[in-house]
């Protein structure tokens, strides 16, 4: 069914499939599961990091360089540039290859199918959050001058378009060898003098009505309570900016912005992640600015 559902570019089979075949992992180490054995968990894992770990060896020997390698996936940096048929050809080769390793040792029949997914020109992995070396899973990938976004801010749906287009502009500087202190200063002093107000619109879902929330009350609801709604339906989504008086909902078209919210909750944080890569901080070069100006 798996095979079926790529063959057919069915997105939403292959997820399913995806589910129902991590599952396994769950129900089988539970108890209450008539399948229950306490030793398949540990199969499982213990077969996923074999495999794993026989295929990063496999790359190794042919002078390639393994980068990362999780639970479903491999970087590799090649020792030369190879094209998209070339690398496809070389997934094929892995399968051949662990099929005759697991007949071999374990005298199963492979199923297995190693897929090449895609290749980037240069890969940047964030250390946001978790540390040096431990957030692998999240990265940034630049393929003929197009951005690929991989668990970093850009792919939140709670962040603004403002946030966007600074990530992606930081980026692409940062791939080319750009200094990203001159670019985030002029882009604050764009921000503060009005040329991204159009791009400060915080968009979130409301979970229940707004009059039901009662302790810690966050800004999308503080926001939502300001909104003239009437209708049979309670109000579900709330878009909203934030003024020096506090959240305010774009329907009573508010025209001042606390523009230092934004630097501190949507430049920061994305620029701090990335200069830290280069021993830099955003409050660094950002306070040093301003005390420049007394």
């Amino acid at each position: 069914h798996s095979t079926f559902a790529k063959d057919n570019n069915d997105s939403a089979l292959s997820q399913a499939i995806k589910i129902l075949m991590n599952s396994f992992y769950g129900v089988m180490g539970s108890s209450r599961c008539r399948f229950y054995h306490s030793e398949l968990p540990s199969a499982i894992t213990t077969t996923g990091h074999y495999i794993l770990q026989t295929t990063m060896d496999y790359f190794q020997s042919l002078g390639h360089k393994v980068i990362y390698g999780d639970t479903d996936s491999i970087f590799v940096v090649m020792k030369a540039v190879l094209n998209n048929d070339e690398l496809k050809k070389m997934a094929k080769e892995i399968d051949t290859f662990l099929k005759a390793d697991l007949k071999e040792k374990f005298h199963v029949d492979s199923r297995l199918e190693c897929e090449f997914e895609k290749s980037f020109d240069q890969l940047y992995f964030s250390m946001a959050r978790s540390g040096v070396g431990a957030a692998k899973k999240r990265y940034v990938g630049l393929h003929n001058s197009e951005l690929d976004f991989k668990g970093v801010e850009f792919v939140r749906s709670d962040w603004t378009e403002l946030s966007k287009v600074f990530q992606k502009e930081l980026f692409l500087k940062f791939f080319s060898g750009v200094d990203l202190e001159e670019y985030i200063k002029d882009f604050i002093k764009s921000l503060e003098i009005g040329l991204y107000d159009d791009l400060l619109t915080y968009t979130k879902r409301l979970s229940k009505a707004p009059e039901e929330y009662t302790k810690n009350i966050p800004p999308h609801v503080k926001a939502a309570l300001k909104v003239n709604h009437t209708g049979p339906y309670r109000l579900k989504e709330v878009s909203y900016v934030i003024t020096p008086t506090g959240p305010e909902p774009v329907n009573n078209n508010p025209n001042k912005f606390d523009y230092q919210h934004y630097i501190e909750k949507q430049l920061k944080p994305i620029a701090d992640d990335i200069l830290s890569y280069q021993g830099k901080s955003f409050d660094s070069f950002i306070i040093g600015d301003q005390l420049t100006l007394f």
